[in-house]
């Protein structure tokens, strides 16, 4: 992360797949780079969800207030 951060690049973090769908929810990113075995979610289904990318700002907001009521 530093070095990305070193070389300008805007960087934020996630620790798992909740805090991930916030943060994409919060500033769409340019480019993920995740771990295949990412708690709360796992990289397929992460993929999965990405792939149906564009989609409507509503349904972005739904999909993620779902994921925080489960929490």
């Amino acid at each position: 992360m530093r070095y990305l951060e070193h070389f300008s690049f805007r960087v934020t973090q996630a620790t798992n797949g909740d805090e991930l769908l916030e943060a994409v929810a919060r500033v769409p990113p340019h480019v993920i780079l995740t771990e295949v075995a990412l708690p709360h979610m796992g990289a397929q289904r992460l993929a999965q969800w990405l792939e149906n990318k564009p989609f409507p700002l509503s349904t972005m907001l739904d999909e993620v207030r779902r994921v925080l009521r489960r929490q």
